[in-house]
């Protein structure tokens, strides 16, 4: 069985007796005799935004969007749960960086998705305030 080992590490499949030798398959080619080697891969290349970063990028293109609408879809979508779209820097905590992947999903959200995300935000942060 292959193991998933998130967005930071990909996998070189080594096998033996292949004409081709070793190298990089597509994961649907994986043999059950292949090797799986995972290769870290420079977080701050694969992750190269910080929150300012991506509300720069998207306030032109989404009309209002704004540092509460980054945090209320991050929120929302549980994005800081998946390596896919966030690193978190070891020696600083609470420093979060972000991938191209979240740019690419913040866009497909349509303008209706993105004011749900910001009003549900809203009264989570007023249910929490006041617990």
């Amino acid at each position: 069985m292959l193991e998933h080992f998130g967005h930071h590490d990909q996998a070189t499949a080594m096998t033996a007796g292949r004409s081709e030798g070793a190298g990089v398959l597509p994961a649907g080619e994986l043999a059950a005799e292949a090797v799986v080697i995972p290769r870290q891969v420079d977080p701050n290349e694969s992750h190269p935004y910080l929150q300012r970063d991506i509300v720069r990028k998207l306030k032109d293109s989404i009309p209002g969007f704004t540092s509460r609408s980054f945090q209320a879809i991050v929120w929302k979508y549980g994005l800081r749960n998946d390596k896919k779209y966030v690193w978190e820097a070891k020696n600083y905590t609470g420093i979060f960086q972000w991938s191209g992947d979240t740019l690419a999903f913040i866009k497909r959200l349509s303008p209706a998705d993105i004011e749900n995300a910001r009003r549900e935000y809203s009264q989570h942060l007023r249910n929490r305030k006041s617990t």
